[in-house]
């Protein structure tokens, strides 16, 4: 182990004495008290804090990571274009040792700057809250919606294929009760399923004037006191941030109304009670995300809940709801210390697999063939989500991009996959649960098999073939 920590030591003094670590620590430094300034938020104090944690927690993992590409490729590649490597060699350490003590080394450095900057974070937003003359409610607000770690709840998806048979089923017994032809081949009766389903996905994003959708969240814990959140954004006329304006609408709440039990001792399924929660209809804006606060009284005995939206725009328009969006109903779970500790972790993860891969990279390849392997390997995994992100497909190109999307994410690490500091900030609790499968899908799935494919293409790399120009 004396040669493994000798070499990590070296790494370390190298980033030291090339001024690399002190540049990083004033950059990252200069990101968390500068970039969130220049970015405003909605207008209210829990806006404003909101931000700040986003993007001072977003910059200072994007900067380690490409940090720890580029420190990666160049270490490994420096060892070797400058005969380091061949000294190294000559004494009794494998390869294996050095590529895992250089790797080591590397993350160390990035581990140590992501704490610094996590500190100063942290430090900085306690900081801005206690500086700036919020009114009461306003704290209240940022300790309820930013500063804690909520589980999210997504409401009880339509079954679209039970929805699909129950309409072509009243649809045939109309048609053959009125003498209406019809398609009745196994592939006309597809035919009409398609457009069944294809209503089925409408009817959860689309609300006409006037209409009223319904949500249902179940399996909520049964013993919460206080307030729950509800969250929320829709979109007017058309799924577009930049043509949202004020709407009409009326929010309801499903007031849960306990039956008795029966001579067999067994209790019924609570029955809800609409209610409005506002006596006249709430302005509410658009393709902006907000909050309702309810009171945890109202979800059931059996851990379920209710809540409802009616369409009232002034304008008479369609109304969207993205699947994406929720609704969520987030319930406090932890503290806001306990979840930001998880998404460090988060990052230290990315940064174990980019590190690994960049030094697998430049154990193998010359400096700019490294970080050009790493930098493509990293873009196929983001346009692999893109590819993936279409929630319905209309055409023969989207299907075709959608099985590309598949094909490719199966092998590549998507490196967006760690990006937390926008649950962290919307207060959303990072559940041990996305850590455990950030860790088996990515780091061992996919990243660990071409990092020991790296490591062999070291251990056999032929040292006499590096010649200096």
């Amino acid at each position: 182990m004396k040669a493994f920590w000798a070499i990590v030591k070296l790494t370390c003094r190298s980033a030291l004495r090339s001024h690399i670590f002190q540049l990083l620590l004033l950059l990252l430094l200069f990101c968390i008290a500068v970039i969130p300034a220049t970015v405003s938020g909605d207008g209210t104090a829990a806006g404003f804090i909101r931000v700040a944690l986003q993007y001072s927690l977003g910059t200072v993992s994007a900067v380690l990571s490409l940090s720890s590409i580029w420190l990666g490729c160049f270490t490994m590649t420096q060892d070797v274009e400058n005969y380091q490597l061949h000294m190294v060699v000559s004494k009794p350490v494998s390869r294996y040792k050095i590529w895992v003590a250089k790797w080591f080394g590397v993350l160390s450095i990035h581990v140590v700057l992501l704490l610094i900057a996590a500190l100063a974070t942290y430090g900085t937003i306690l900081f801005r809250i206690n500086k700036h003359d919020f009114q009461p409610g306003e704290q209240e607000k940022i300790q309820n919606e930013v500063l804690v770690g909520r589980r999210v709840f997504l409401p009880e998806p339509i079954n679209i294929e039970g929805f699909a048979q129950k309409h072509l089923e009243e649809n045939i017994k109309q048609w053959e009760a009125e003498g209406t032809p019809y398609d009745n081949t196994p592939a006309g009766r597809e035919k009409l399923l398609e457009s069944y389903r294809e209503m089925a996905r409408i009817s959860q994003t689309e609300l006409k004037h006037g209409e009223r959708r319904l949500w249902v969240y179940r399996n909520l814990p049964t013993d919460l006191t206080g307030n729950v959140s509800f969250r929320y954004r829709f979109f007017i006329a058309e799924v577009d941030s930049n043509k949202q304006r004020f709407s009409d609408a009326m929010w309801l709440i499903g007031v849960p109304q306990v039956q008795e039990v029966d001579s067999q001792g067994n209790r019924p399924p609570t029955r809800f009670n609409l209610m409005p929660i506002s006596e006249m209809p709430e302005k509410v804006l658009a393709g902006d995300f907000g909050e309702l606060s309810i009171p945890a009284e109202n979800i059931s005995p059996e851990g379920s809940a209710m809540m409802g939206f009616v369409n009232l725009d002034t304008n008479q328009e369609n109304m969207y709801f993205q699947i994406s969006d929720g609704p969520k109903l987030l319930l406090p779970v932890t503290s806001f210390p306990a979840n930001y500790a998880r998404a460090i972790f988060v990052i230290v993860l990315m940064l174990m697999v980019l590190t690994a891969l960049a030094c697998a990279a430049g154990g193998v390849f010359s400096m700019p063939m490294a970080i050009f392997f790493v930098s493509g390997y990293l873009l196929f995994g983001i346009f692999a989500k893109m590819m993936l992100a279409a929630e319905f497909i209309d055409t023969m190109q989207e299907a075709i991009g959608l099985y590309i999307g598949y094909a490719v994410n199966f092998f590549i690490v998507p490196v967006q996959e760690f990006q937390v500091s926008g649950l962290v900030a919307n207060g959303e609790l990072i559940e041990f649960s996305l850590i455990g499968s950030l860790i088996f899908y990515y780091l061992i799935c996919r990243a660990l098999p071409l990092i020991l494919l790296g490591i062999w293409l070291y251990r056999r790399r032929e040292l006499g073939l590096v010649v200096r120009k």
